[in-house]
């Protein structure tokens, strides 16, 4: 389901989301309810350049669950997925869809979330500079052991929850059976179990 911004404030957030987790829905939602963004795309990216493909789900299932927990965790009114990158050649280039985003949309104001942690990194990203100029802000939410001062050319996300769990070490307490309950979409975990994603199996 491709989604593009149309006019007003729209926080990209792009990922793979390999699981989807309770932390990305409270980001997302933390952007809007804060008057960070009017809506947020959340854009599933089936490759990213920093990441192997050994531990990737298959694209359309990451698609499903985060479109799943987006319904289920009540965000659906502000928050969309897109599958745009699907389509784009790979690995996936932030700079490339952003560019395709702004030239489909462009009165949009374009707003890109990353966590702490891709900040040290971020020059190193396609077209860092390039990329800055094209969006409107660059808005930074909290992660765990992340507590730098930020560059001028970024934002912090003020009062944005701290998920102190990530995807890998989520996919590690799936393999072993350990407990994902309060960290999962009830119906995420229903489908990776269902599936057998991660090695996790009902």
């Amino acid at each position: 389901m491709t989604e593009t911004p149309h006019t007003g404030r729209t926080a990209l957030y792009f990922g793979s989301f390999n699981p989807p987790h309770n932390g990305h829905i409270a980001i997302g939602r933390h952007a809007v309810e804060s008057g960070y963004a009017d809506r947020v795309i959340y854009v599933v990216s089936p490759q990213s350049p920093f990441k192997s493909l050994e531990e990737l789900a298959p694209e359309t299932d990451r698609l499903a669950m985060l479109s799943m927990a987006v319904d289920e965790c009540g965000i659906s009114g502000f928050a969309t997925v897109s599958d745009m990158e699907f389509s784009m050649p790979r690995p996936s280039y932030t700079f490339d869809t952003v560019k395709r985003l702004k030239e489909d949309n462009p009165k949009a104001e374009l707003v890109l979330m990353i966590g702490a942690d891709n900040v040290a990194g971020f020059d190193r990203w396609h077209r860092a500079e390039e990329l800055k100029r094209l969006l409107d802000e660059i808005l930074v939410y909290p992660r765990r052991g992340y507590s730098d001062p930020l560059p001028s050319w970024c934002r912090p996300m003020t009062g944005a929850p701290l998920f102190d769990v990530s995807s890998t070490e989520l996919r590690e307490r799936l393999r072993s059976q350990g407990e994902v309950a309060r960290l999962l979409p009830r119906s995420v975990e229903n489908y990776i179990r269902e599936k057998g994603l991660y090695a996790a199996h009902l």
